[in-house]
């Protein structure tokens, strides 16, 4: 599907099946500095309920039950950033397609992820070194992962975050 917005064109990739959903909730998955939190401030969402590890209030993998209870609650944002927890992806990726949560992976590049990484996040901080060095180093592993996972995916290796939200929100008016 291409989606064009103010004569950006994005190149979603995804099957006609996947695109039949219920829900008209999206969870952008990817990398640690592909943008997703940053996109989901740019469209106007608290992170504080649409960034799964605040809303959660957890910095290690919660259970699946109460990652459902999110996705499923009332308040949960229409678009949201699900946190890496490598032992509970396939769990929380199968809970959110049960939900009919549509995943959305913001690709990066490699090259594109080693440069971000450094930069300030969206809530002030800058990520630890070896945060820094295990995203890099594990990019491959966990892009493998991510494109088995998504429904839809944005290449946003050359896009900023306006752009990638603009995309996002076309998918989210489509649904």
């Amino acid at each position: 599907m291409r989606v064009c917005d103010h004569g950006i064109y994005f190149v979603v990739q995804g099957t006609p099946d996947r695109l039949a959903f219920v829900s008209a909730r999206i969870a952008l998955i990817g990398h640690s500095a592909a943008g997703k939190s940053s996109c989901i401030e740019k469209l106007g969402f608290s992170r504080e309920l649409a960034d799964m590890d605040r809303a959660l209030g957890v910095r290690v993998a919660p259970p699946v039950s109460e990652f459902r209870d999110w996705l499923s609650a009332k308040d949960t944002p229409a678009v949201i950033a699900l946190s890496i927890h490598p032992p509970m992806l396939d769990a929380y990726y199968k809970a959110a397609r049960e939900l009919g949560v549509l995943l959305v992976y913001l690709f990066k590049s490699r090259e594109r992820i080693k440069e971000h990484v450094k930069l300030q996040q969206p809530n002030g901080d800058f990520r630890p070194e070896v945060d820094q060095s295990v995203t890099v180093h594990t990019h491959a592993h966990f892009d493998n992962i991510f494109r088995e996972a998504k429904d839809l995916i944005i290449d946003c290796s050359d896009k900023d975050t306006a752009a990638v939200a603009i995309g996002v929100k076309r998918i989210l008016e489509s649904r």
